[in-house]
């Protein structure tokens, strides 16, 4: 990470040559902000803070919160199932304010996450039944499972029964609003924003999932099915968020489901009319929303909330936020100079246009029609970027530039470097979103191929036989390159695959990153070595034990 304070550091004579030339100008007076509320600068003009400046958390929350009431919002319930505990103690009262309901009280049976299921049972696991109680939750995550071999996993979705219930019918809500709250002693800009309910969502989608597994060896399908779907819901919800570790989050629950859905059509025979249910729940879904628009509206705001802080409240504050975690703190002097260059020789409304116009070259980016083209803009930014990076830390070219233009200079610089910060890695993020597409893809035609075996009796000989009756069209492989590419389909001694080339592109012959885990812990040569699988499928056994 780039350490802002260097590039400070380098600034400071060429602050002092600007301001001398503006103290030998007529200075004009200074308005309220040291930067214009604009469509250009701030992007929105409105809704404004008692000192003038746009509340970004509050327009977020005015949007997302649109049409949302304690009854419909799933967030009420989450925190009854979940309890306050997530919630620092002084911001409770807002923040349960804001969603229209009271805070809940401090002890209840509330969710008891994975972690702390160990010590907080009665009496705590020892040593030995906490390893036990780690392998025996990789069996219940991946495979159908029973009480007597996973005993430990058991108690821990019992004391998590009454609150579960909750959650599932918090699921079944269309809406979800938890507000963002920032204003913290120590800085106040979305990037503090709290997040309480992640890991709130991402233990009730893990509890599911094993709950799941567990009624589907008791040939409870219908129950298991009822679980997962609302894992399915739970990550649409927990995707209406507004920045992209919500939707980070969204993926990681609906992946986590889909190993589930795999799982079980591998090892367990789904038919007839719980096959169609399943088929016909997953269609009605709410889509997901695009990682462009979170992009474009979520973290633009986070980078322009920095900015407007940085200038309202001086460069020292940089630090809240760049690099807070190391534990560092400056000298008074330092923290001083730092703000009068922040007064005198930074250009506030230059910073927050050249920050924008990184943000609509990453919309636009986004929006490009197919994966390939979007791969294409993307890889540029990556580049560009990579330059700006380097760009921010050149001393010569500072002063070179600072001799000549020493304002402009400064902002130039100040610019690369919070762009640098707080830009997300969007190439990445992409990557996920699009893995997260074909994942979908992969599992709405396994249901086909299943829907296919159960009326004709076996196997199709291809994926084009689904269409138009199972499927409107064979999916494409948008991680495939070049485009273009079908989902793959192979038929096998015991059934077939349907699956992805994965994120890296590579046909791995419907190998997944759990056969390259499983194989590592089997031969002892790979350890720390795993092959690099990645692969999406499904699998499916042929009716009859026959491939036809």
């Amino acid at each position: 990470m780039i350490r802002p304070f260097l590039i400070l550091g380098m600034i400071g004579g060429a602050a002092l040559i600007s301001t001398d030339i503006r103290a030998a100008e007529e200075q004009p007076r200074r308005p309220a902000l040291p930067f214009t509320i604009s469509k250009e600068t701030t992007y929105l003009t409105e809704p404004l803070r008692p000192d003038g400046s746009v509340d970004y958390a509050e327009a977020i929350n005015q949007r997302l919160s649109k049409g949302v009431t304690p009854e419909n919002n799933a967030a009420t319930l989450i925190w009854r199932a979940a309890g306050p505990k997530e919630i620092p103690q002084e911001l409770r009262l807002r923040y349960f304010a804001r969603i229209g309901i009271e805070p809940p009280p401090e002890e209840d049976e509330y969710l008891m996450e994975l972690h702390a299921f160990p010590s907080r049972r009665r009496p705590p696991l020892s040593e030995d039944e906490r390893k036990s109680f780690d392998d025996q939750y990789e069996i219940a995550s991946s495979r159908p499972w029973s009480r007597n071999e996973c005993p430990l996993v058991a108690q821990w979705l019992s004391v998590n029964e009454k609150p579960l219930a909750l959650v599932v019918e918090a699921s079944k809500r269309p809406r979800r609003f938890d507000p963002l709250l920032v204003g913290g002693d120590d800085i106040e800009s979305l990037v503090a924003s709290l997040l309480p309910a992640i890991s709130v969502y991402r233990n009730a989608a893990r509890l599911l999932c094993a709950r799941a597994l567990l009624k589907a060896n008791e040939n409870d399908l219908a129950g298991a099915w009822d679980d997962l779907l609302a894992c399915y819901r739970l990550s649409r919800l927990m995707g209406q968020g507004s920045t992209l570790i919500d939707s980070l989050v969204t993926v990681a629950i609906d992946s986590m489901t889909f190993n589930v859905v795999a799982a079980l059509l591998e090892r367990r025979h789904i038919g007839g009319e719980q096959l169609a249910r399943i088929r016909r729940d997953l269609a009605a879904l709410t889509p997901q929303r695009r990682m462009a628009e979170i992009v474009d509206h979520g973290e633009r705001f986070m980078f322009l909330d920095c900015v407007a802080m940085l200038a309202r409240q001086g460069l020292s504050k940089i630090d809240d936020f760049a690099y807070l975690a190391a534990g560092e703190r400056r000298p008074a002097l330092k923290t001083l100079l730092t703000d009068i260059l922040g007064k005198t020789a930074i250009d506030w409304d230059y910073l927050m246009r050249r920050g924008n116009g990184w943000y609509d070259r990453i919309s636009a980016a986004l929006n490009k029609p197919s994966l390939a083209q979007r791969k294409v803009a993307l890889t540029q930014l990556r580049d560009d970027l990579n330059e700006l990076k380097k760009s921010a830390v050149d001393p010569m070219k500072f002063f070179a530039d600072g001799l000549v233009r020493p304002r402009q200079a400064v902002s130039e610089r100040l610019a690369d470097v919070l762009i640098a910060l707080l830009v997300p890695a969007v190439d990445s993020c992409v990557l996920v979103e699009d893995r997260w597409i074909v994942q979908h893809d992969v599992l709405l035609t396994g249901l086909a191929v299943a829907a296919y075996a159960e009326e004709h009796g076996r196997l199709p000989e291809s994926l084009d036989r689904l269409v138009p009756n199972y499927l409107p069209k064979v999916p494409e492989d948008l991680l495939c390159d070049p485009p273009g590419t079908n989902l793959r389909y192979k038929t096998t001694d015991e059934g077939c695959l349907i699956y992805s080339v994965g994120r890296n592109g590579r046909d791995d012959e419907g190998r997944t990153m759990a056969d390259a885990e499983k194989a590592a812990r089997s031969d002892p040569k790979q350890v720390g070595e795993q092959p690099g699988w990645d692969d999406i499928t499904i699998r499916l056994k042929a009716p009859a034990g026959k491939v036809q």
